[in-house]
């Protein structure tokens, strides 16, 4: 038998050195994918050659829209983060996207934390495949 996890993942607390935490996720496959199609759209455009034309399509990535929707997939909560008049930071869609853009320590703190809970995810399937 094959089982599969299906649930929404609840995230997991990470404390951050100096105090603060976030609540992380991984990416699902089906939020993945779903990220992929809603920042790709496939654009005509016309190719001639040697006098005979055709209508082709090329795929036109919308970055900016990707990078704020993984973020806010991946990054579910924080609190105790601060700025640097000690005013506390909300956890909105472009304060996540902020962050992780502006500053180095929270965005290798976040990539590391979630690649481990990658890690996790795939051993834990990699475990329920051989049972």
């Amino acid at each position: 038998m094959t089982v599969f996890d299906i649930e929404e993942k609840e995230g997991t607390w990470f404390d951050m050195e100096g105090g603060g935490r976030v609540k992380l996720r991984p990416v699902g496959v089906e939020k993945y994918l779903h990220i992929v199609s809603v920042t790709t759209k496939q654009l005509p455009f016309v190719h001639e050659v040697n006098g005979k034309t055709e209508v082709l399509t090329y795929e036109k990535h919308d970055q900016e829209l990707y990078i704020r929707m993984i973020n806010d997939e991946i990054i579910m909560e924080w609190e105790n983060l601060f700025d640097k008049n000690e005013k506390p930071i909300p956890c909105t869609l472009d304060n996540k996207v902020l962050l992780k853009v502006k500053s180095k320590v929270f965005r290798e703190f976040v990539d590391e934390k979630v690649s481990l809970l990658e890690k996790a995810e795939a051993k834990q399937a990699e475990a329920l495949e051989k049972n």
